[in-house]
């Protein structure tokens, strides 16, 4: 049924939290989470899920229509963009292979597969084939599943390491109520993630900021048409080692710290003529400076600049899309953690829930945008007054809704009330309930207008 989104009592179904259908058992692996049988506990019983700690290895793009396999991890890397997918478990009996009863795999943007296990043994297959019957009989009992049945087909997913945590949590749900779904989740950062969105080879990307001119040509050229649907939002945080005798950096400071005009300096101190020049303190500590920060892959480097560098750098008719050229960059989030944890004068920038995860291992510093120091929260967010708050998005490819099924009932669950929860499950920020809205109503809109497969 569409109809407009007017609040949570007059939400459509789909976007309602509905109780779980009962699924393969899982195995006994997640045993903070899962019960005996697996059976999820609900989401706000979890304990908050921290991001995962990846260290990952760039590779290639392939070329348009070619392959992608997963590959290792080894660190200071990315890992590749899309996974290839694994063969569908339909709803019905699992298969029996070499290693047992199994249910699809989900993976994350680590290289490797997380796999979902069915329990192995006769007396447990027996038990999975009940409750799985059960489960395909009971018509709409399946988070994100259609009027006609429960979804089956494919998804592939790429884009911002920043929100491939709440992807990639959404997609564990909502195939432990799908098994027919198979889901692959990835996380090079959301430049290289579009690039591959604006060839066709992803349904969905995840992106960290929204989608630039250069990109929406490459979809034009590309025959790719999509919707940008806000999800969350996200406070880049600057961080550095607790020894660290700052609290807070002003713009100047950072400015100071990583422009192109800091180019060489080695040193905090060695910032502090060009800060005192800008306006600012010019106290920066005698310590080594040790920068490891996203590269130009990721969305959170482009908002950094945005949000910290560009304004400064125009009014002194400096280069305003880049960083200085001489720091150590990384799409692993974690890496820049670790850095940060262990490296006495370390500087960087995260998403929010990295530096919230490392909890008193890193100083977050507090940012003055002019109004003085602020520090990072969901508060200050939302209330705007943290200079370098940010949206975060998922784009959906509209022309893959005619001949994907898997795709209309993902997004649904994606924005219902448990979907969308994962946000905050995972130390993000969530969106204001009108923004929500906002996002609801153009994706009913969107699936509503789509023409059907001919």
């Amino acid at each position: 049924m569409k109809g407009s989104c007017r609040g949570s009592d007059a939400l459509p179904s789909r976007f309602v939290r509905s109780p779980r259908a009962t699924s393969v058992p899982r195995g006994l692996g997640r045993a903070s989470a899962r019960g005996a049988l697996g059976k999820s506990l609900p989401r706000q019983q979890r304990p908050p899920r921290p991001p995962r700690r990846r260290l990952l290895r760039r590779a290639a793009h392939p070329p348009s229509g070619g392959s992608v396999r997963a590959s290792r991890a080894s660190s200071y890397g990315r890992s590749p963009p899309v996974h290839g997918t694994a063969p569908l478990v339909p709803c019905g009996v699992p298969s029996l292979g070499r290693g047992g009863p199994r249910s699809s795999d989900i993976r994350g943007g680590n290289g490797h597969m997380t796999k979902i296990r069915g329990l192995a043994g006769a007396g447990a297959l027996m038990l999975a084939i009940a409750l799985v019957g059960a489960a395909c009989s009971s018509s709409g009992s399946s988070s994100g599943a259609s009027s006609g049945g429960d979804p089956s087909g494919s998804l592939n997913i790429s884009g911002s390491s920043t929100v491939e945590p709440i992807t990639s949590l959404v997609a564990e749900d909502f195939q432990g109520a799908n098994s027919g779904v198979d889901i692959s989740v990835d996380g090079p950062g959301t430049t290289d993630g579009f690039v591959l969105f604006c060839k066709g080879q992803t349904d969905i990307s995840d992106a960290s900021r929204q989608i630039s001119d250069d990109e929406k040509k490459a979809c034009s050229d590309g025959g790719v048409h999509y919707v940008e649907l806000a999800i969350g939002r996200d406070a880049l945080t600057v961080v550095g080692n607790p020894s660290n005798p700052l609290n807070c950096l002003s713009l100047a400071d950072l400015y100071a710290l990583f422009s192109s005009e800091a180019k060489g300096f080695s040193n905090w101190s060695d910032a502090n003529a060009l800060d005192s020049e800008l306006g600012g303190k010019g106290n920066f500590p005698d310590l080594p400076l040790t920068i490891v920060a996203p590269g130009t892959e990721s969305g959170t480097y482009g908002s950094f600049i945005d949000l910290a560098i560009k304004s400064i750098a125009q009014d002194r008719n400096k280069p305003d899309d880049t960083l200085r050229p001489d720091y150590q960059s990384s799409a692993d989030d974690n890496v820049i953690i670790n850095n940060a944890e262990g490296t006495e004068g370390a500087l960087g920038f995260v998403g929010f829930s990295y530096a919230q995860n490392a909890g008193g291992q890193v100083k977050e510093f507090q940012v003055d945008g002019g109004d003085g120091c602020v520090a990072p929260s969901a508060a200050s967010v939302n209330d705007g007054t943290y200079p370098l708050a940010r949206t975060l998005y998922i784009y959906v490819n509209t022309d893959k809704l005619a001949s994907n099924p898997a795709l209309k009932p993902f997004v649904d669950y994606y924005l219902g009330d448990e979907g969308i929860s994962a946000v905050t499950q995972v130390q993000y920020i969530a969106l204001p309930t009108d923004e929500l809205q906002t996002s609801r109503s153009t994706w009913q809109t969107t699936e509503s207008s789509a023409s059907p497969s001919t």
